[in-house]
């Protein structure tokens, strides 16, 4: 079974990456998505199930993901769904992977500063940034001295707050109409 989706939840897993035995990057973590609704009768959101995906991404969306992304940011993933039976040892369960297209942070949940390029160039490296293993992505250890700026396609997300999408939307919107100016 494969067919496109598009997924909202949170990195429930360290993000790893590899290769390939050509040198493609390939990057992976484990996806939780809780269904979640607001009980009108009191007034409280309510979680429902947590479903769980294994998320894995390749090229330069692995080598962008993995610099970009860590365990607990929320995310939104689009790809292909994979649904697969497997076996082992007497045992028997089903493989959900969705293979993405595009991954990027839950910008209702935070911000991110997005920097556009590669994080690890394809080819020679040429257009690699200082400190990106061109191989696999991977950001090398940084000392004081280091400039963060250095590091195209890095992003971090930031939570806004414990508000409500409403609440938020009603606040920047206020705040945009005192200042005469339109928010977006």
């Amino acid at each position: 079974m494969s067919e496109t989706i598009t997924v909202v939840g949170n990195i429930g897993s360290d993000v790893t990456g590899s290769t390939t035995a050509k040198g493609d990057a390939i990057t992976s973590f484990r996806l939780a998505s809780t269904e979640r609704w607001l009980d009108r009768q009191t007034g409280a959101w309510v979680d429902g199930a947590t479903n769980w995906y294994s998320v894995v991404c390749f090229r330069n969306l692995a080598r962008n993901a993995g610099c970009s992304l860590s365990k607990g940011q929320p995310v939104i993933v689009s790809g292909r769904l994979k649904v697969r039976p497997w076996e082992r040892d007497g045992k028997s369960g089903t493989n959900v992977q969705i293979e993405a297209d595009s991954i990027g942070h839950n910008l209702r949940l935070g911000t991110t500063h997005f920097r556009g390029g590669n994080a690890g160039a394809t080819g020679n490296g040429d257009n690699a940034p200082a400190g990106v293993d061109t191989t696999t992505g991977e950001i090398a250890d940084s000392g004081p001295d280091d400039d963060a700026e250095a590091f195209v396609g890095t992003a971090t997300s930031t939570p806004v707050d414990d508000r409500d999408d409403a609440t938020v939307a009603t606040d920047v919107f206020e705040e945009a109409a005192q200042k005469e100016a339109v928010p977006f």
